[in-house]
């Protein structure tokens, strides 16, 4: 099994942000928000938190795909709060999507500030990812649910390569990198798994939902 490398939690950079916002991730958003509608059921009212929103690109495709509840996202990258804050305002979506800069894993908001917690590639930024679903759970409301999606790393890396090519060949090198360096940084479903069993609270199943991604679907208990 490939061990897990870290890489830099935060895209800080003006290049790095660049980079990220202007690779294609449009397919892999598209779904990502397809499979989280059609396990969770959406209201009105709901609000909805997403943690390690990037550049926004995941709010933005959830509200093409979604009439229903507002968004907050929230990222550690004041660079990538900044490009998302501009995606919103150019779209005119301000009344349903806000961005916020807060850790992910220590965010600071009250206990049971949403309905729905969604999360997209962020997890493998963080170096102990066990802080990440702890607050995650404390941020959910009981019955709220959770929708996470990561990447899952190969077992080799010849296999790593092979994704690279894969997914990133018409990319920039800079750009095949980070994907590279990503899913070094990944975890397996079994490090996920053992994660989530400390977590008494949230009741969640994790499985392989692509060649490169495993996904969480989970609800906070309710007492």
């Amino acid at each position: 099994m490939l061990p897990r490398t870290l890489e830099p939690e935060v895209m800080s950079t003006a290049e790095e942000v660049q980079a990220y916002d202007t690779m294609d991730h449009s397919q892999v958003n598209q779904k990502f928000i397809e499979d989280l509608l059609a396990a969770i059921e959406i209201q009105a009212n709901s609000r909805i938190l997403d943690l390690g929103t990037g550049t926004g690109l995941i709010p933005l495709e959830f509200v093409r795909q979604c009439a229903e509840g507002t968004i907050l996202g929230v990222d550690l990258s004041e660079q990538m709060i900044e490009t998302a804050r501009g995606h919103v305002l150019k779209n005119g979506l301000e009344d349903r999507i806000q961005f916020q800069a807060a850790d992910a894993t220590a965010t600071f908001f009250s206990p049971d500030s949403c309905d729905v917690l969604m999360s997209n590639s962020i997890v493998h930024h963080i170096p102990q990812p066990q802080q990440f679903f702890v607050e995650a759970t404390r941020l959910l409301r009981p019955c709220g649910q959770m929708f996470v999606r990561d990447l899952l790393r190969p077992d080799s890396v010849s296999e790593a390569e092979k994704l690279v090519q894969l997914h990133a060949a018409y990319d920039t090198e800079f750009q095949q990198q980070l994907l590279r360096q990503s899913l070094h940084a990944a975890l397996t479903i079994s490090e996920v798994e053992s994660m989530l069993e400390q977590i008494s609270d949230l009741q969640a199943n994790v499985t392989q939902t692509s060649d490169r991604h495993w996904t969480l679907i989970g609800e906070k208990r309710s007492g």
